[in-house]
């Protein structure tokens, strides 16, 4: 019978610094404890192929990282600030964007843990000029499905 511990067969974090990532896989989920809606995302580093997950919570204090994930990922959310608006799964499935990351050391149950900033196309190539030479596919801009008015 195999054996091993959870070390061993955990996936590689990201490496401290600017990653092209594509979205592999998204879930929309609702935390057991707080109740906050989520969207449970699944990234790749189009280069290096390192997969790991990441929450984007949709609260009023985390508003500035969803904010930043849509500009990254080249979706648009209603310019009227009063627009309710929807993103599902689907709408994030294959898009491409940039994220900077700095491992922050590693937790025993959950193994490395990371802080994660979402960037736009000019600032990771301004942090990482090597990008520009590199054919990174820019996804299209998606405007994000408007539900009512307030």
């Amino acid at each position: 019978m195999p054996t091993g511990t959870r070390k061993q067969f955990r996936s590689p974090s990201f490496s401290d610094g600017v990653h092209v990532v594509k979205i592999i896989k998204a879930k929309s989920k609702t935390s057991e404890t707080s109740g906050n809606e989520m969207l449970q995302l699944m990234l790749e580093d189009i280069v290096s192929r390192e997969q790991h997950k990441l929450n984007l919570v949709f609260t009023v204090k985390a508003g500035w990282m969803v904010e930043a994930a849509f500009r990254s990922l080249n979706l648009l959310m209603p310019e009227d600030l009063e627009a309710e608006w929807l993103c599902e799964p689907r709408h994030l499935i294959g898009r491409t964007g940039y994220i900077k990351t700095e491992e922050l050391g590693e937790d025993e149950r959950y193994g490395p843990q990371f802080k994660a900033q979402w960037l736009t196309r000019e600032q990771a190539f301004k942090l990482k000029p090597e990008l520009t030479n590199a054919n990174i596919p820019e996804s299209e801009p998606f405007a994000l499905p408007v539900t009512t008015r307030c």
